[in-house]
């Protein structure tokens, strides 16, 4: 049987769609949030999610993430409620999404 080493498996193309299902999902909260904090809580969670799905490989999911969230962020700038908020909210859910990635695949590898 071939090795798949190396080569995108059927699960990563997969993953790479839920990162870019969360990473839109991060951004309408954003984007409808009044607070901080459950923009917050999705980065998080979406990023641990991230990082137990692949675990060697959720760095590469984190940063579609992050794409999908700053390119979001790039386009409708104009159609945050509060842009100070939505700045605030996006520019942090970066970091969260990055540290739940690596958070989520260590647990896993160790678990």
């Amino acid at each position: 049987m071939p090795s798949t080493k190396g080569k995108f498996s059927d699960k990563l193309i997969l993953h790479v769609l839920l990162a870019l299902l969360g990473g839109a999902l991060v951004f309408f909260v954003a984007l409808q949030g009044y607070v901080i904090h459950v923009p917050y809580l999705a980065a998080m969670l979406s990023g641990v999610g991230l990082g137990w799905l692949q675990p060697r490989k959720g760095w590469l999911l984190a940063l579609v993430q992050v794409a999908v969230l700053l390119a979001g962020y790039a386009l409708y700038m104009d159609q945050f409620v509060r842009k100070d908020l939505a700045a605030f909210s996006v520019f942090g859910s970066v970091g969260l999404i990055l540290v739940g990635g690596l958070l989520g695949g260590v647990l896993k590898r160790n678990l």
